[in-house]
């Protein structure tokens, strides 16, 4: 006979088992589901330097809204770009440019 409890919400019985079996297929579709997205991510450069306890540099954009200042930090070396929209000018459209060309800068 399976493990049983009474929930203090429901007068009904709950079948322990029943739910862990159920917990342990959501589980395994969680899992699946993040091996999927693993496989289409990009890869973090930072990241991966921080993860192994390397030093990472990054510049806070604040003042220049130019796309170009993302190739420029890529160029001397960079490992981020930090956009920081409490301090700074910078609407949504600034910011979506600045993001897609550090997407694209990869």
């Amino acid at each position: 006979m399976p493990a049983r409890c009474i929930s203090p919400a429901y007068p009904t019985y709950i079948n322990v088992a029943a739910l862990a079996n159920t917990d342990s297929m959501a589980v395994e579709a969680e899992s699946q589901q993040l091996q999927a997205a693993r496989q289409i991510a990009r890869r973090n450069p930072l990241k991966e330097k921080l993860i192994k306890g390397q030093l990472a540099h990054a510049l806070s954009v604040k003042l220049v809204s130019s796309i170009e200042i993302i190739g420029y930090a890529s160029a001397v070396g960079y490992d981020s770009v930090l956009i920081d929209l409490e301090h700074s000018p910078f609407g949504l459209e600034t910011t979506n440019q600045l993001c897609c060309a550090a997407l694209a800068n990869e």
